[in-house]
């Protein structure tokens, strides 16, 4: 394979992860959940990354799934005793995580055109991939391995 092949094998590789983890397209639309998070931006997340929603304790760093030990990734309110996990779909099943935030997200169809990208600076190993702006609301998109790798060094 030529160097030139490689090179855009990789971008199509990258770009390829990166959108099939930020967003489900169908027709112009996205279908993502706003999920409120404790003293900083909400997150938008695709609807299709979310396996399962349940009732879950706080206080915890793993939570039991169908067999499996998850960690445990919290954007509640810190006073909360009973908050609700989402569990997040990773690359691999092994990469799974739970998402544990205050109450249901609020699912929302929007238009490609309504989300619009934010010119700020995003640090690295914070778990954002880049703040967008939705009706005029600063969100953020997650960097799913990202959060997964930081949890799991927890």
């Amino acid at each position: 394979m030529s160097n030139k092949s490689n090179v855009q094998n990789d971008l199509n590789i990258a770009s390829a992860q990166g959108l099939s983890d930020l967003i489900a397209v169908s027709t112009g639309f996205v279908d993502v959940f706003k999920i409120q998070c404790y003293e900083q931006p909400d997150i938008l997340l695709p609807q299709n990354l979310v396996l399962s929603v349940q009732v879950h304790l706080t206080g915890t760093k793993v939570m039991k799934w169908h067999d499996l030990e998850l960690p445990v990734y919290a954007v509640h309110q810190p006073d909360l005793d009973e908050v609700t996990a989402l569990i997040i779909e990773g690359e691999m099943p092994s990469r799974r995580f739970a998402l544990l935030c205050d109450e249901m997200p609020e699912a929302l169809r929007l238009r490609i055109s309504e989300v619009v990208d934010v010119d700020q600076e995003v640090k690295e190993n914070t778990g954002i991939f880049q703040y967008v702006s939705i009706r005029e609301e600063l969100c953020q998109i997650p960097n799913l391995d990202d959060i997964y790798e930081t949890i799991i060094q927890d």
